[in-house]
């Protein structure tokens, strides 16, 4: 991984110093994707390193959010190897340039949609979300608040 130009040339040029803190903060979301998808799987920086040929060094300032600029493959391959879906991956790295058609529904919105209609309510609906979540590894409070099954 390369590291960023120094900084002190980039003092005349605010453009530039603002497209470098764009990618930083890239990379450093990146980075806290990463380390998600291989927590949730209880995999360790070796395994993914193994895995996907990225070395553990790398996955390891990609994680801390050192400030070093990972190349293509090193971003693909952690993806791929972590299951990271295309959809995550490219929201991540180009953030409000993508976004989500809301004429698609994901399947935990159609599951909480077939368990109201079917008059489950909201307590029972949200302890069978938890029950999956709890089966699949998933932490069930994030996913209840991301689906927002309260409301």
């Amino acid at each position: 991984m390369r590291k960023f130009n120094d900084e002190s040339k980039l003092e005349n040029n605010p453009k530039i110093k603002e497209m470098q803190n764009d990618v930083k903060d890239i990379i450093k979301n990146f980075g806290n994707l990463v380390k998600q998808a291989r927590n949730e799987q209880n995999l360790r920086i070796q395994d993914v390193s193994q895995r996907s040929g990225v070395s553990s060094g790398a996955i390891s300032d990609l994680e801390n959010g050192k400030e070093k600029i990972p190349n293509l493959y090193t971003l693909v391959a952690l993806a791929k190897t972590l299951n990271i879906s295309n959809h995550d991956f490219i929201r991540t790295i180009f953030g409000e340039i993508v976004q989500e058609d809301p004429s698609i529904k994901k399947p935990c919105d159609m599951l909480v949609d077939a368990l109201r209609a079917y008059g489950a309510p909201n307590d029972l609906a949200a302890n069978i979300l938890v029950s999956i979540d709890l089966a699949l590894g998933k932490n069930p409070t994030e996913s209840l608040i991301k689906r927002k099954i309260f409301e």
